[in-house]
């Protein structure tokens, strides 16, 4: 996916959604971690992701690349291993 936007008017309710059924998609597919970009200045995007167990891995050109491991996915979304 290259690029994903939801209207400030549906971002309360659809944000959470989304991240969700993204976390399940890469835990069913066996993937090890969930990896995106952000822009640096996009504050409330950086404290959902926050909020929901994400590392920043690191910081280049006005983006902050996020991580979620396979541990965090599996523990704190409680997803099984399967």
């Amino acid at each position: 996916m290259d690029e994903i936007y939801v209207i400030s008017d549906y971002r309360e309710a659809a944000q959470l959604l989304l991240f969700k059924r993204m976390v399940k998609i890469t835990n069913n597919l066996g993937y090890r971690k969930l990896g995106w970009l952000s822009s640096k200045n996009n504050l409330e995007m950086h404290e959902f992701c926050v909020k929901h167990g994400t590392t920043v891995y690191s910081e280049e050109k006005g983006y902050l690349q996020y991580r979620l491991a396979k541990y965090t996915i599996q523990e704190r979304h409680c997803l099984s291993s399967n």
